[in-house]
């Protein structure tokens, strides 16, 4: 299992000389805080862990000065140029899986309780499938699941309320494989599967179900958007 964890958007690099995951929340450093919280964190070695970051001397003395503290062994991605979107920057962090590896790519902006996580489920997802943890909104600001009354997975949108389905921002992808034919057909469908012409994680659900694999979801509790809680 590998954690992408993509922190190259344009809005990172904050006023007055510092970057977005060293603002405070809970009385800690954000980026710390959420990861260290993830119910998955001590059954992933810190070598297993990606960040990717736009190349600037603030992000390259964030990571060499905290990151590798909190995850000694953990690898960076340092990109030249801003990506159309989160989905094609985490397609970098693909650089250090191998090909059965199962991909977490958490966005590691929201804060919640995993109380239904039980690490052999969550850790052997089968290698076409896709899941995504969720909660309960109809905010525009946040990405979407809809599932039948069947519970199968119909779509997803990106900021759009298609149902009370919202993303908490971290999704689970079988393979590296699964992630990869997914982007394929949001880049090959672009109209249905970007907002403000960006590539978002959320709608590579999409192709997973385009290419026969199954999406499930799973609910999270105790929910605080660190994007808006944090000082």
């Amino acid at each position: 299992m590998k954690v992408i964890v993509p922190l190259a958007g344009p809005d990172f690099i904050q006023k007055g000389g510092i970057v977005k995951s060293e603002l405070l929340y809970s009385g800690e450093e954000i980026l710390h805080h959420i990861l260290k919280k993830r119910s998955w964190y001590k059954d992933i070695p810190s070598e297993n862990y990606i960040f990717i970051f736009i190349d600037d001397l603030l992000t390259r003395k964030f990571f060499n000065s905290k990151v590798t503290n909190w995850f000694p062994s953990s690898k960076a991605i340092f990109l030249s140029e801003y990506t159309k979107g989160a989905a094609l920057t985490a397609l970098s962090g693909l650089l250090y899986c191998d090909e059965d590896d199962q991909i977490i790519v958490d966005l590691a902006d929201i804060d919640y309780d995993f109380f239904d996580y039980d690490s052999k489920t969550f850790l052997n997802l089968k290698q076409n499938d896709a899941l995504g943890l969720i909660f309960h909104s109809t905010n525009p600001v946040y990405s979407y699941l809809l599932f039948d009354k069947n519970g199968n997975f119909v779509k997803s949108a990106e900021k759009k309320v298609i149902s009370k389905n919202a993303s908490a921002g971290t999704y689970i992808f079988g393979s590296l494989n699964c992630y990869l034919t997914a982007l394929i057909y949001s880049i090959s469908n672009p109209e249905a599967n970007t907002y403000n012409n960006l590539f978002y994680i959320c709608p590579l659900f999409n192709g997973i179900k385009e290419n026969n694999g199954k999406v499930y979801a799973i609910s999270v509790d105790n929910v605080v958007d660190v994007k808006v809680n944090s000082k």
